[in-house]
């Protein structure tokens, strides 16, 4: 899947968030990192989800927005090539404070 055109401002069409929240007060870790962007109606979302009493979850999920129909693709296996938050801090990435879990 190829999404931006390529050139300087080839990331500006990309969307970046995370959620983060410690383990503290009998409350359990959670690191949440998601990349996302819409093309022809839809929103693809790429995900990684770390529950600290859970395995990972990595996956893409793909939402036609006028329908609001939604698939969830999860990865196959536990090791993933690559993850949102290696997108997070580039500056050419439009950061978001959007969590969709």
């Amino acid at each position: 899947m190829v999404y931006a055109p390529e050139g300087a401002d080839s990331l500006c069409g990309y969307f970046v968030s995370r959620y983060f929240r410690p383990n503290q007060n009998n409350r359990d870790g959670l690191d949440f990192h998601y990349l996302w962007f819409f093309q022809s109606g839809y929103r693809y979302l790429i995900y990684s989800l770390y529950y600290e009493l859970s395995p990972c979850q990595y996956g893409i999920r793909i939402k036609h927005m006028s329908s609001g129909q939604e698939v969830d693709l999860p990865a196959i296996g536990t090791n993933p090539m690559g993850n949102p938050v290696d997108l997070l801090y580039q500056s050419k990435v439009c950061q978001d404070d959007a969590n969709f879990d």
